[in-house]
């Protein structure tokens, strides 16, 4: 007896097995762009992307299933239209993505870098963009507080080597503190917008006493390349998963809009019954084709 779910055709069910395979690979690359977007200091301060992590998830789940569908040879056409709509839906959402991360994210630093020039040249030194003012402004406000603090405490390498820091009225606070410490500590470098000496005394190795008061080139041009290398690999990731997920919308479409089987003939019988009883009729015609060419029957014709 054969269940009515299971297919003849394996053709389909292989295109949806290996479109799976696909798209399961490119979710957990999307998985991967998510957790460098959201572990990164920079990428955090500037352009938040919560929904690559998300994104990624989705489509793994989505690979997950249509390999299941494509191993168990399930035609359940509700799941497999729930399939097709889900895998466009995750299409449109990596196309999105993509143009998000390659538009918004590259374009910021650009405008990055092009406020902090305009601010170098500027006889003010304050910069002509909004979000890198406002970087600058929570540097200057650290500095500040640092500057303050080495008045009382000559010796203070650092910010946090100032009694009081870790005091609520006494520790500048800004959203963008930490990717302005990780910049000091990766690139060595000093301010943003401004060349300026370190406050978070990183890399720790590096600052002494001796020089905590040296001038670094400013953070901008580092963090604002920084911006465009990871913004550009969650696009390439995002765009690179389009053609998986369209390919797991088609071979599932395909396999929903195949028709139903039909059951053969004799399916399921015993083949040694089968062939006797195909033996048995092609000595009845050959019979029936003797007579009628000589008048006598295959027997007498042997005898």
């Amino acid at each position: 007896f054969e269940a009515p779910w299971v297919m003849e055709s394996a053709r389909q069910h292989s295109c949806v097995r290996w479109s799976g395979g696909a798209a399961l690979v490119a979710g957990v690359g999307l998985i991967y762009a998510g957790v460098v977007a959201q572990n990164d200091a920079v990428i955090n301060d500037t352009r938040p992307m919560p929904f690559v992590l998300a994104t990624g998830c989705a489509t793994a789940v989505l690979g997950v299933t249509a390999i299941f569908l494509g191993l168990t040879c399930l035609n359940r056409r509700v799941i497999l239209a729930a399939l097709v709509v889900a895998a466009l839906v995750l299409w449109m959402v990596c196309l999105l993505t993509g143009g998000y991360a390659l538009q918004a994210v590259v374009s910021d630093a650009g405008n990055m870098d092009a406020a902090c020039e305009f601010a170098q040249r500027n006889s003010k030194g304050e910069p002509n963009a909004d979000a890198a003012a406002e970087i600058q402004a929570a540097f200057d406000e650290v500095k500040s507080a640092l500057l303050r603090c080495r008045e009382a405490h000559p010796m203070a390498v650092s910010l946090r080597n100032c009694p009081g820091f870790t005091a609520k009225d006494a520790q500048p606070s800004s959203p963008h503190l930490p990717m302005l410490e990780w910049a000091e500590g990766t690139f060595l470098c000093g301010g943003f917008c401004k060349p300026s000496i370190p406050v978070f005394g990183k890399p720790t190795s590096y600052v002494t006493e001796s020089n905590k008061g040296e001038e670094r080139p400013a953070c901008f041009r580092d963090v604002a390349s920084t911006l465009r290398w990871r913004g550009g690999l969650v696009s390439i990731v995002a765009f690179m998963a389009t053609p998986a997920l369209l390919s797991t919308a088609f071979a599932a479409c395909w396999l929903c809009c195949a028709p139903p089987p039909r059951r053969r003939d004799k399916y399921g019988q015993d083949p040694a019954l089968l062939s006797s009883d195909e033996s048995d009729q092609d000595e009845d015609t050959t019979e029936v084709e003797m007579q009628r060419a000589g008048g006598a029957s295959v027997r007498e014709f042997r005898w």
